[in-house]
Protein backbone atom coordinates (compact mmCIF):
# COMPACT_ATOMS: atom_id res chain seq x y z
CA UNK A 1 0.00 0.00 0.00
CA UNK A 2 1.12 3.73 -0.83
CA UNK A 3 0.68 5.77 2.29
CA UNK A 4 0.43 9.58 1.95
CA UNK A 5 2.54 10.13 5.17
CA UNK A 6 3.87 13.42 5.21
CA UNK A 7 7.10 11.77 6.12
CA UNK A 8 7.58 10.56 2.40
CA UNK A 9 8.90 14.93 1.81
CA UNK A 10 11.56 13.91 3.97
CA UNK A 11 13.67 13.03 0.95
CA UNK A 12 16.04 10.20 -0.15
CA UNK A 13 19.26 11.44 2.53
CA UNK A 14 17.15 11.16 5.22
CA UNK A 15 18.52 8.41 8.09
CA UNK A 16 20.09 6.98 4.67
CA UNK A 17 22.50 4.58 6.35
CA UNK A 18 19.97 2.59 8.51
CA UNK A 19 17.37 2.65 5.95
CA UNK A 20 19.77 0.76 3.82
CA UNK A 21 20.23 -1.84 6.73
CA UNK A 22 16.70 -1.96 7.27
CA UNK A 23 16.71 -3.11 3.78
CA UNK A 24 19.05 -5.65 3.76
CA UNK A 25 16.82 -7.09 6.69
CA UNK A 26 13.78 -6.88 4.31
CA UNK A 27 15.29 -8.32 1.86
CA UNK A 28 16.89 -11.38 4.00
CA UNK A 29 13.34 -12.26 5.24
CA UNK A 30 14.31 -11.12 8.79
CA UNK A 31 11.60 -9.65 10.52
CA UNK A 32 13.11 -7.34 13.38
CA UNK A 33 11.98 -4.67 16.16
CA UNK A 34 13.49 -1.12 15.81
CA UNK A 35 14.25 0.03 19.51
CA UNK A 36 15.10 3.53 20.65
CA UNK A 37 14.92 6.11 23.32
CA UNK A 38 11.16 7.22 24.27
CA UNK A 39 10.56 10.50 22.42
CA UNK A 40 13.30 10.08 19.64
CA UNK A 41 10.52 9.73 17.02
CA UNK A 42 10.35 5.95 15.73
CA UNK A 43 7.06 6.92 14.90
CA UNK A 44 7.74 9.36 12.75
CA UNK A 45 11.21 7.27 11.03
CA UNK A 46 8.57 4.22 10.66
CA UNK A 47 6.03 6.23 8.95
CA UNK A 48 8.97 7.32 6.41
CA UNK A 49 10.14 3.66 6.11
CA UNK A 50 6.40 2.92 4.97
CA UNK A 51 6.34 5.41 2.09
CA UNK A 52 9.38 3.50 0.50
CA UNK A 53 9.15 2.18 -2.76
CA UNK A 54 11.45 -1.08 -2.33
CA UNK A 55 8.08 -3.19 -0.31
CA UNK A 56 4.44 -3.22 -0.05
CA UNK A 57 4.21 -2.11 3.49
CA UNK A 58 1.22 -2.22 5.49
CA UNK A 59 1.44 0.38 8.48
CA UNK A 60 -0.41 -0.30 11.71
CA UNK A 61 -0.15 2.14 14.24
CA UNK A 62 -1.14 1.18 17.84
CA UNK A 63 -2.40 4.44 19.04
CA UNK A 64 -5.71 4.21 16.62
CA UNK A 65 -6.69 1.03 18.87
CA UNK A 66 -9.77 1.87 20.58
CA UNK A 67 -8.88 -0.47 23.25
CA UNK A 68 -5.21 -1.63 23.85
CA UNK A 69 -5.98 -5.74 23.43
CA UNK A 70 -4.85 -8.40 20.42
CA UNK A 71 -8.35 -8.36 19.48
CA UNK A 72 -8.06 -4.90 18.40
CA UNK A 73 -4.81 -5.20 17.33
CA UNK A 74 -6.09 -8.29 14.29
CA UNK A 75 -8.96 -5.67 13.68
CA UNK A 76 -6.73 -2.77 12.44
CA UNK A 77 -4.24 -5.34 10.84
CA UNK A 78 -7.46 -6.56 8.54
CA UNK A 79 -8.53 -3.00 7.94
CA UNK A 80 -4.83 -2.06 6.43
CA UNK A 81 -4.63 -5.06 4.66
CA UNK A 82 -7.62 -4.10 2.52
CA UNK A 83 -10.17 -6.60 3.53
CA UNK A 84 -12.84 -6.59 5.53
CA UNK A 85 -15.05 -9.28 7.76
CA UNK A 86 -18.03 -8.74 9.86
CA UNK A 87 -16.49 -11.92 12.54
CA UNK A 88 -16.20 -10.51 15.96
CA UNK A 89 -14.39 -13.95 16.62
CA UNK A 90 -10.30 -13.01 17.79
CA UNK A 91 -9.55 -16.75 15.34
CA UNK A 92 -12.10 -15.86 12.58
CA UNK A 93 -9.86 -12.53 12.03
CA UNK A 94 -6.87 -13.89 12.55
CA UNK A 95 -8.02 -15.97 9.66
CA UNK A 96 -9.25 -13.37 7.63
CA UNK A 97 -5.94 -11.57 8.08
CA UNK A 98 -4.18 -14.59 6.60
CA UNK A 99 -6.50 -14.83 3.25
CA UNK A 100 -5.70 -10.68 2.99
CA UNK A 101 -2.08 -12.22 3.04
CA UNK A 102 -2.15 -14.99 0.92
CA UNK A 103 -3.66 -12.51 -1.39
CA UNK A 104 -1.21 -9.79 -1.43
CA UNK A 105 2.27 -12.48 -1.99
CA UNK A 106 0.79 -13.47 -4.65
CA UNK A 107 1.48 -10.00 -6.05
CA UNK A 108 4.24 -8.49 -4.31
CA UNK A 109 7.98 -9.56 -3.67
CA UNK A 110 8.32 -8.56 0.22
CA UNK A 111 5.01 -7.59 2.32
CA UNK A 112 6.39 -5.79 5.40
CA UNK A 113 3.98 -5.22 8.46
CA UNK A 114 4.87 -2.14 10.61
CA UNK A 115 3.53 -2.42 14.25
CA UNK A 116 4.28 1.22 15.12
CA UNK A 117 4.27 1.97 18.72
CA UNK A 118 4.30 -2.02 19.19
CA UNK A 119 5.55 -1.87 23.38
CA UNK A 120 1.97 -0.01 24.00
CA UNK A 121 0.55 -3.32 23.93
CA UNK A 122 3.08 -5.12 26.50
CA UNK A 123 0.29 -6.14 28.74
CA UNK A 124 -1.40 -8.60 25.96
CA UNK A 125 2.38 -9.97 25.63
CA UNK A 126 2.57 -13.91 26.24
CA UNK A 127 2.80 -16.64 24.40
CA UNK A 128 0.13 -17.55 22.37
CA UNK A 129 -0.19 -13.27 21.30
CA UNK A 130 3.54 -13.76 19.56
CA UNK A 131 2.37 -17.21 18.40
CA UNK A 132 -0.35 -15.99 16.86
CA UNK A 133 1.50 -13.34 14.63
CA UNK A 134 3.82 -15.74 14.20
CA UNK A 135 1.09 -17.59 12.14
CA UNK A 136 0.50 -14.61 10.01
CA UNK A 137 4.11 -14.52 8.78
CA UNK A 138 4.22 -18.13 8.45
CA UNK A 139 1.85 -17.42 5.22
CA UNK A 140 4.71 -16.88 3.38
CA UNK A 141 7.88 -17.16 5.67
CA UNK A 142 10.27 -15.30 2.22
CA UNK A 143 7.95 -12.86 1.28
CA UNK A 144 6.26 -11.38 4.53
CA UNK A 145 8.43 -9.46 6.93
CA UNK A 146 7.22 -8.06 10.80
CA UNK A 147 9.21 -5.08 12.35
CA UNK A 148 7.66 -3.86 15.20
CA UNK A 149 8.63 -0.73 17.16
CA UNK A 150 9.51 -0.63 21.38
CA UNK A 151 11.76 1.45 23.86
CA UNK A 152 13.54 -1.80 24.44
CA UNK A 153 14.05 -5.18 22.71
CA UNK A 154 11.23 -7.38 23.01
CA UNK A 155 12.69 -10.09 25.62
CA UNK A 156 12.80 -7.38 27.54
CA UNK A 157 9.07 -6.76 28.24
CA UNK A 158 8.28 -11.32 27.85
CA UNK A 159 11.56 -13.32 28.12
CA UNK A 160 9.48 -16.31 28.61
CA UNK A 161 7.39 -15.88 25.32
CA UNK A 162 9.95 -15.14 23.57
CA UNK A 163 11.27 -18.50 23.72
CA UNK A 164 11.97 -21.90 21.36
CA UNK A 165 9.83 -21.11 18.45
CA UNK A 166 9.54 -17.65 18.87
CA UNK A 167 13.51 -16.92 19.12
CA UNK A 168 14.01 -17.05 15.31
CA UNK A 169 11.02 -14.25 14.77
CA UNK A 170 11.58 -12.02 17.66
CA UNK A 171 14.96 -11.58 18.88
CA UNK A 172 16.59 -9.29 16.12
CA UNK A 173 16.80 -5.88 17.20
CA UNK A 174 17.74 -3.63 14.97
CA UNK A 175 18.76 0.10 16.99
CA UNK A 176 17.93 3.67 15.97
CA UNK A 177 20.59 6.21 16.81
CA UNK A 178 19.88 9.86 17.79
CA UNK A 179 19.22 11.51 14.58
CA UNK A 180 21.88 13.71 13.37
CA UNK A 181 21.61 17.52 12.83
CA UNK A 182 20.69 17.42 9.52
CA UNK A 183 18.22 15.12 10.06
CA UNK A 184 17.11 16.86 12.81
CA UNK A 185 16.63 19.70 11.11
CA UNK A 186 14.76 17.75 8.26
CA UNK A 187 11.94 17.05 11.16
CA UNK A 188 11.97 20.44 11.95
CA UNK A 189 11.11 22.03 8.37
CA UNK A 190 8.26 18.70 7.75
CA UNK A 191 6.60 19.49 11.10
CA UNK A 192 7.64 22.87 13.12
CA UNK A 193 9.12 25.38 10.05
CA UNK A 194 8.30 28.03 12.74
CA UNK A 195 10.59 26.90 15.31
CA UNK A 196 13.40 27.32 12.79
CA UNK A 197 13.45 30.73 11.91
CA UNK A 198 15.51 31.69 15.22
CA UNK A 199 19.10 30.56 14.14
CA UNK A 200 20.89 31.38 17.13
CA UNK A 201 18.49 29.02 19.20
CA UNK A 202 18.36 26.50 16.64
CA UNK A 203 21.78 26.00 16.88
CA UNK A 204 22.04 26.15 20.45
CA UNK A 205 18.87 23.53 20.92
CA UNK A 206 20.29 21.09 18.27
CA UNK A 207 23.60 20.84 20.40
CA UNK A 208 21.72 20.39 23.50
CA UNK A 209 18.90 18.08 22.18
CA UNK A 210 21.49 15.44 21.17
CA UNK A 211 19.55 14.22 18.44
CA UNK A 212 16.49 13.49 20.36
CA UNK A 213 13.64 14.85 18.22
CA UNK A 214 11.01 15.89 21.27
CA UNK A 215 13.72 17.23 23.52
CA UNK A 216 14.65 19.53 20.41
CA UNK A 217 11.01 20.71 19.76
CA UNK A 218 10.39 21.47 23.77
CA UNK A 219 14.05 23.54 23.72
CA UNK A 220 12.96 25.32 21.03
CA UNK A 221 9.39 25.84 22.63
CA UNK A 222 10.95 27.05 26.08
CA UNK A 223 11.31 30.42 26.75
CA UNK A 224 14.07 29.22 29.89
CA UNK A 225 16.56 28.08 27.03
CA UNK A 226 19.77 29.67 28.58
CA UNK A 227 18.42 27.31 32.24
CA UNK A 228 16.54 24.49 30.21
CA UNK A 229 16.00 22.43 33.68
CA UNK A 230 13.93 25.74 34.29
CA UNK A 231 11.27 24.04 32.11
CA UNK A 232 8.81 21.77 33.56
CA UNK A 233 8.03 19.87 30.08
CA UNK A 234 12.27 19.72 29.23
CA UNK A 235 12.58 18.24 32.85
CA UNK A 236 9.89 15.74 32.86
CA UNK A 237 11.27 14.41 29.23
CA UNK A 238 14.28 13.94 31.23
CA UNK A 239 12.74 11.85 33.87
CA UNK A 240 10.77 9.75 30.63
CA UNK A 241 13.85 8.83 29.79
CA UNK A 242 15.61 8.65 33.31
CA UNK A 243 12.52 6.32 34.99
CA UNK A 244 12.27 3.47 31.70
CA UNK A 245 15.64 2.26 32.68
CA UNK A 246 16.39 -0.31 34.61
CA UNK A 247 18.35 0.21 38.02
CA UNK A 248 21.66 -1.43 37.25
CA UNK A 249 21.56 1.43 33.90
CA UNK A 250 20.41 4.37 36.56
CA UNK A 251 23.82 3.57 38.31
CA UNK A 252 25.74 3.45 34.91
CA UNK A 253 23.82 6.94 34.18
CA UNK A 254 25.02 7.88 37.43
CA UNK A 255 28.62 7.34 37.51
CA UNK A 256 29.01 9.46 33.91
CA UNK A 257 26.94 11.91 35.49
CA UNK A 258 29.10 12.63 38.08
CA UNK A 259 31.92 11.82 35.78
CA UNK A 260 33.72 8.80 37.51
CA UNK A 261 35.82 6.45 35.89
CA UNK A 262 33.04 3.68 33.92
CA UNK A 263 35.15 0.73 33.19
CA UNK A 264 32.21 -1.38 30.69
CA UNK A 265 29.33 1.28 29.50
CA UNK A 266 25.83 -0.89 29.38
CA UNK A 267 25.35 -2.58 26.25
CA UNK A 268 21.89 -1.18 25.98
CA UNK A 269 22.55 2.50 26.42
CA UNK A 270 25.10 2.39 23.99
CA UNK A 271 22.95 0.66 21.63
CA UNK A 272 20.39 3.38 21.53
CA UNK A 273 22.82 6.17 21.95
CA UNK A 274 21.82 7.48 25.35
CA UNK A 275 25.18 6.68 26.13
CA UNK A 276 28.65 7.75 23.95
CA UNK A 277 32.09 7.26 23.99
CA UNK A 278 34.53 9.70 23.08
CA UNK A 279 38.49 8.29 23.16
CA UNK A 280 38.38 6.96 26.34
CA UNK A 281 35.63 8.66 28.36
CA UNK A 282 31.93 7.95 28.25
CA UNK A 283 28.94 10.44 28.44
CA UNK A 284 25.51 10.96 28.07
CA UNK A 285 24.11 12.07 24.55
CA UNK A 286 23.26 15.71 26.12
CA UNK A 287 24.19 17.21 29.24
CA UNK A 288 20.85 18.18 30.40
CA UNK A 289 20.76 15.03 31.15
CA UNK A 290 23.74 14.73 33.46
CA UNK A 291 22.42 17.79 34.92
CA UNK A 292 18.73 16.51 35.74
CA UNK A 293 20.43 13.18 37.20
CA UNK A 294 22.73 14.59 39.46
CA UNK A 295 20.21 17.22 40.67
CA UNK A 296 18.37 13.89 41.45
CA UNK A 297 20.52 11.02 42.79
CA UNK A 298 19.74 10.38 46.34
CA UNK A 299 21.93 12.13 49.08
CA UNK A 300 23.59 9.25 51.01
CA UNK A 301 25.01 10.75 54.35
CA UNK A 302 26.32 9.25 57.69
CA UNK A 303 23.28 9.80 60.26
CA UNK A 304 24.50 12.91 61.98
CA UNK A 305 24.60 14.86 58.57
CA UNK A 306 21.77 13.47 57.49
CA UNK A 307 19.94 14.89 60.45
CA UNK A 308 21.39 18.26 59.28
CA UNK A 309 20.56 18.13 55.98
CA UNK A 310 16.75 16.82 56.89
CA UNK A 311 16.02 20.26 59.32
CA UNK A 312 18.04 22.44 56.55
CA UNK A 313 15.99 21.54 53.48
CA UNK A 314 13.04 21.24 55.60
CA UNK A 315 13.04 25.42 56.30
CA UNK A 316 14.66 25.73 52.89
CA UNK A 317 16.13 29.85 53.27
CA UNK A 318 15.24 30.27 56.48
CA UNK A 319 17.60 30.35 59.06
CA UNK A 320 17.60 27.60 61.36
CA UNK A 321 20.01 28.37 64.82
CA UNK A 322 22.69 26.76 66.25
CA UNK A 323 20.03 25.77 69.27
CA UNK A 324 17.45 24.07 67.21
CA UNK A 325 20.43 21.79 65.76
CA UNK A 326 21.53 20.96 68.47
CA UNK A 327 18.33 19.76 69.98
CA UNK A 328 18.00 17.97 66.12
CA UNK A 329 20.67 16.29 66.17
CA UNK A 330 22.36 15.99 69.30
CA UNK A 331 19.04 15.09 71.53
CA UNK A 332 20.89 12.64 73.56
CA UNK A 333 24.63 13.86 74.36
CA UNK A 334 24.00 17.74 74.77
CA UNK A 335 27.76 17.71 76.23
CA UNK A 336 28.67 16.66 72.44
CA UNK A 337 27.12 19.59 71.03
CA UNK A 338 29.52 22.13 70.63
CA UNK A 339 30.69 25.33 68.07
CA UNK A 340 33.49 22.99 66.43
CA UNK A 341 31.56 19.79 66.61
CA UNK A 342 28.75 22.13 64.24
CA UNK A 343 30.98 23.62 62.33
CA UNK A 344 33.23 20.60 61.74
CA UNK A 345 29.42 19.26 60.70
CA UNK A 346 28.40 21.36 58.42
CA UNK A 347 31.93 21.14 56.34
CA UNK A 348 31.18 17.56 56.35
CA UNK A 349 27.67 18.02 55.30
CA UNK A 350 29.05 20.84 52.17
CA UNK A 351 32.47 18.27 51.12
CA UNK A 352 29.69 15.57 49.82
CA UNK A 353 29.91 15.86 46.13
CA UNK A 354 26.39 15.08 45.48
CA UNK A 355 24.93 17.55 47.85
CA UNK A 356 27.25 20.36 46.06
CA UNK A 357 25.93 18.70 42.54
CA UNK A 358 22.22 19.27 43.21
CA UNK A 359 22.77 22.68 43.84
CA UNK A 360 22.92 23.19 47.84
CA UNK A 361 24.50 25.86 49.32
CA UNK A 362 24.34 26.55 53.53
CA UNK A 363 25.22 30.25 54.34
CA UNK A 364 26.38 30.80 58.01
CA UNK A 365 24.80 33.33 59.59
CA UNK A 366 27.19 33.93 62.05
CA UNK A 367 26.25 34.09 66.08
CA UNK A 368 22.65 32.78 64.97
CA UNK A 369 22.92 29.45 62.95
CA UNK A 370 23.07 28.35 58.99
CA UNK A 371 20.38 29.01 55.95
CA UNK A 372 20.50 26.53 53.24
CA UNK A 373 19.03 27.61 49.91
CA UNK A 374 19.18 25.74 46.62
CA UNK A 375 20.51 27.13 43.33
Amino acid sequence: MKYNFKEDHLGAEFCKETIVAIKKLINASISFTVVGMPGLGISIFLRYVATQPFSYFVHVDVYELSKLTRFELVKLLLKELGTHSSSKNYEQLLKACQKGLEDLVKTHKRVVIIFNRFDQLHKEFDISFFNNLRTLRDVDREKIVMVFAANKPLYMFAPQAIDKGNLNMYSKTLYLPPYSPQDLRRLLILNAPELTKDKASLEKALKLAGGHYQLLQLLLKSERLENPLLDYFIKAQLKILYDYLNYNQRKVVQIIALKKKVNNGDNYLMDVGLVVKRAHNYHLFTPLLAEFVKSNIPLRLPVKEAWLFRLLKKNLGKVVTKDEIYEAVWPEDPVEASEWALNALVYRLRRNPTFAQQGYIIENHKKVGYVMIKT
